[in-house]
Parts: structure tokens; C-alpha cells; sequence
């Protein structure tokens, strides 16, 4: 899909929601690299009410 879009808005917003109606306070989010999931970090603090940056950790092989 076409950078721009509204995938992470979307994925943000589907994030949060099964967040909420699970009472769950986990949800697993791949990615391919570092700067994606940094990038995801990002958007998902600004997109919903309920994720704080410190709420995310990233699990990764070391290589960015």
C-alpha cells in the first residue's frame, strides 16, 4: 500500500479498540525492522488516547 494511506492511523485505531474491549494490556505488532517499529511507536502515541510510549517495548535481534 502507498505510503500515506492511513495504514498505522488504522492499525492505531484497531490497536486501542482491542485494547479496550479485551481489558487486555498487551497486543504484538511486527515489524521488519527498528525504524518501523520506532515509527509505529510514534504513530501509535499519536493517533490513540490510551497508549503512552512507555507502554511499548520492542523485542529485536540488534540490527537496525
Amino acid at each position: 500500500m502507498a505510503t500515506g494511506s492511513g495504514k498505522t492511523a488504522i492499525m492505531s485505531a484497531l490497536t486501542e479498540m482491542f485494547l479496550n474491549a479485551n481489558q487486555s494490556n498487551r497486543a504484538l505488532i511486527l515489524a521488519p525492522s527498528l525504524q518501523i517499529c520506532h515509527q509505529i511507536q510514534s504513530e501509535l502515541c499519536k493517533h490513540t488516547k490510551s497508549i503512552q510510549e512507555e507502554d511499548i517495548s520492542f523485542l529485536t535481534e540488534g540490527r537496525e
